[in-house]
């Protein structure tokens, strides 16, 4: 990478003006030889090949920016480079306690007919500190019990031992994998999914104005507040053609606890939303880039946005060790 020394002034001073050679085919070379004075350029080239430019592409954009020839060869070496980042990556160790999980599936592509799609799952963990950390990623052409089982397993191997509550799309297929493997873990529906199967049925102008009443349910602050807007949905729309037993067990949870939960699953699905690159990327640009390398480019682009804790996480976290606090140590 490229290294500064400091000017008196507290400057960075670049190494190529203090006198130190820069070996060809790095980074620090060629962003000297375009007059790049920033670091970057390896991440701008990963993020292209991502978007699925090819490497003559690539090398050409880089000349129109920067008006410099970067031989394909340096292209190549990085956008390879993470093959073995990406296995320390998904192997290393995790923390004991992760108080609030996400898993999601998602399919990457459709083959031929005689080949089963592809489908990545992806595991998201809210820290202690509540920081956001994506666990890892597995794939399958069978998402069954069984590969969600291995996926849980995986995860207690590598360290993980105490989840409180797991948050999911598919609550049926994950939940017997989760209590398997973690059986004191609650495991919750993803609301926003939830809420959209239960506006399926109505008609497109209601449909708002129903998703704003059920949204005050759930994100009402105590019970009697919660049985209110509750009881005020029933009178507007009835309740035969709504489950609203399915919000029953996400509003068993304070409300600290819920606006977590949504924020992290809601962090989930923008992730999730970012493979599409990499479906396009396999379906038009098959240059031999590995699945796995294109899934785990996806994610750093997403995580490199991930600045701070998530919101109103102490107050989540207070509630969580009020209810589960033999469990936090």
């Amino acid at each position: 990478m490229f290294g500064t020394s400091r000017h008196d002034d507290g400057l960075a001073m670049p190494l190529h003006e203090q006198g130190v050679a820069l070996p060809n085919h790095t980074e620090a070379h060629w962003r000297v030889q375009a007059g790049i004075r920033r670091r970057g350029t390896d991440e701008r080239i990963l993020s292209l090949h991502l978007r699925g430019f090819s490497l003559p592409a690539i090398q050409q954009r880089l000349k129109v920016a920067h008006d410099v020839d970067v031989p394909l060869s340096y292209l190549a070496s990085v956008v390879h480079a993470p093959t073995h980042e990406v296995t320390v990556w998904r192997t290393r160790p995790l923390d004991a306690n992760y108080p609030v999980m996400c898993l999601a599936s998602h399919q990457l592509k459709s083959g031929p007919c005689d080949e089963a799609p592809e489908i990545v799952c992806v595991a998201m963990g809210i820290t202690m500190a509540g920081e956001k950390e994506v666990l890892g990623f597995w794939l399958t052409s069978k998402p069954d019990t069984a590969f969600r089982c291995r996926v849980l397993r995986d995860l207690r191997n590598r360290g993980v031992k105490n989840v409180l509550i797991v948050c999911t799309g598919e609550p049926v297929d994950f939940g017997h994998a989760v209590h398997t493997v973690f059986p004191r873990t609650r495991v919750l529906p993803v609301i926003g999914k939830v809420v959209t199967d239960m506006l399926e049925g109505v008609p497109e102008a209601q449909r708002a104005e129903v998703g704003a009443a059920l949204k005050r349910i759930y994100r009402s602050v105590g019970i009697e507040e919660t049985e209110r807007h509750r009881r005020e949905f029933e009178t507007r729309w009835g309740s035969a053609n709504f489950a609203l037993s399915q919000l029953a067990v996400f509003l068993d949870y304070p409300a600290e606890v819920r606006k977590v939960v949504v924020t992290a699953c809601g962090v989930m699905e923008a992730m999730i939303s970012s493979f599409g690159k990499v479906r396009r990327r396999l379906e038009f640009h098959a240059d031999g880039t590995s699945t796995t390398q294109l899934i785990y480019l996806a994610i750093a682009g997403t995580c490199s946005g991930w600045k701070m804790p998530v919101k109103r996480w102490k107050p989540a976290l207070k509630q969580l060790r009020s209810r589960f606090g033999h469990r936090l140590s």
